[in-house]
């Protein structure tokens, strides 16, 4: 016997495609639960970054530099040049400017501004740090690109 009119049952419906791993919407079961856990995905840990270094690291697909500026906090910006989307895992970083190598472009990296030339800030990711462990939100964040 079905289940009375009006209720979806486990083999079918909503419910059923729940259980087979995607949603009523159409996305899968790991979107949702992600999407329950605040979007962040972890990256490291805490006591690998240091004041005034930075390093790269990827969250889901994104290419993201972490860099914890002198006097500052732990940020996240995407990890190519907005002038030629090369990564800017070989870029010098002084603890507050970082230069990409390929074109001597500078960033602040408190702000993600552009120092030098005022063509195209850095996307910052949200950061946030929780019992060590350095989590990366990238929902809704994309690479900037420079005008050239």
């Amino acid at each position: 016997m079905g289940a009375p009119k009006g209720e979806i049952n486990a083999a079918g419906g909503r419910l059923g495609a729940f259980l087979a791993g995607g949603t009523a919407s159409g996305r899968g079961a790991t979107a949702d639960i992600r999407r329950a856990r605040d979007m962040f995905t972890r990256v490291c840990k805490e006591d690998t970054v240091f004041e005034g270094e930075m390093r790269l690291v990827i969250a889901d697909s994104h290419v993201i530099i972490l860099a914890w500026a002198f006097g500052g906090e732990i940020k996240g910006f995407q990890g190519v040049c907005p002038h030629t989307n090369a990564p800017l895992e070989t870029a010098d970083f002084d603890g507050e400017v970082l230069t990409c190598p390929l074109h001597n472009w500078t960033w602040d990296l408190r702000t993600g501004d552009p120092i030098h030339p005022q063509e195209s800030r850095l996307a910052e990711y949200p950061v946030k740090i929780e019992d060590g462990v350095v989590y990366i939100d990238t929902d809704g964040v994309t690479p900037l690109l420079a005008e050239r």
